[in-house]
């Protein structure tokens, strides 16, 4: 279902004529700032003194069409702290996170609140990150004033979807995020001058990221009863102009979100086989 950026990054989903990931817009709004819990990283540089900073500043950006309340912060997560034993979900968990999951391209008319979108934030923040960097940035747009803001920049097949849709996620990622490592990183304190040596790194790692977070969204949203239809199908420098005009941050793809519309599905595509799809070495 997605044809991802114009770099050529795609994903896929499983409703035909959807021609990619559908956005939100509106003004960036600082959140307060949270601490979340150390993730592992690939990229990780041993040898790096370790050092805990005192300078916070904000984490994330969440927006929304009204001005929210502040949420509470993130309590840190300590080496002393224990989670039970994990045990396999459910049958019917998995049916509503994957197996019976659709991607959906028409909506109810039930609304989604402010509550369920910071619920919604507040799980997707705990997803693991590269270096726990944290880079996607979301937008969600809940008014018509501002779904008609990203209409321009919409594939035809798309603009129905976001018109329909109770809210729209634009998910992007922070181009500066190295500014927050000392936050989010504190073990390696020169972690931000690495990334200013590094633009193509930065970049990578911004983008690979987000996109991850993004789909920690998707299935976080499923897990609370929501029904998702991502999509690309749009101009991303539009977008960009729209609702990042000081170039801070780059779109990638879109979410709509809400109670999807049963009677207005495809049957479900085909997914590649264990035996296509994984090698076992």
């Amino acid at each position: 279902m997605w044809n991802s950026r114009a770099d050529g990054t795609a994903i896929n989903g499983d409703t035909p004529g959807n021609q990619g990931l559908e956005s939100a817009g509106g003004p960036i709004r600082s959140a307060r700032s949270a601490r979340l819990f150390v993730g592992s990283d690939p990229f990780f540089r041993a040898g790096a003194a370790i050092m805990f900073l005192t300078r916070r500043e904000p984490l994330a950006w969440i927006s929304a069409v009204r001005p929210p309340p502040a949420a509470p912060d993130c309590p840190p997560t300590t080496t002393t702290e224990h989670s039970p034993m994990p045990q396999p979900l459910d049958a019917q968990a998995l049916d509503q996170l994957f197996r019976t999951a659709r991607t959906y391209p028409r909506w109810q008319d039930r609304p989604v609140s402010e509550a369920q979108l910071r619920e919604l934030y507040d799980l997707t923040r705990f997803g693991p990150t590269s270096m726990n960097a944290s880079p996607a940035r979301f937008v969600f747009l809940q008014s018509a004033a501002a779904k008609e803001r990203l209409v321009p920049a919409l594939m035809e097949g798309n603009v129905a979807k976001v018109r329909e849709a109770p809210v729209t996620v634009i998910l992007a990622h922070d181009t500066r995020f190295p500014e927050l490592m000392a936050e989010l990183w504190p073990h390696t304190p020169n972690v931000a001058a690495m990334f200013a040596a590094d633009p193509p790194w930065a970049e990578m790692t911004a983008f690979r990221n987000s996109t991850l977070q993004g789909a920690y969204l998707i299935l976080a949203a499923r897990a609370l009863g929501l029904d998702v239809g991502p999509m690309s199908g749009f101009d991303n420098a539009r977008v960009d102009a729209e609702f990042f005009p000081d170039g801070r941050c780059r779109s990638n793809f879109l979410i709509t979100l809400g109670y999807g519309e049963p009677g207005a599905l495809h049957p479900r595509g085909p997914r590649l086989s264990f035996e296509r799809a994984a090698t076992l070495l």
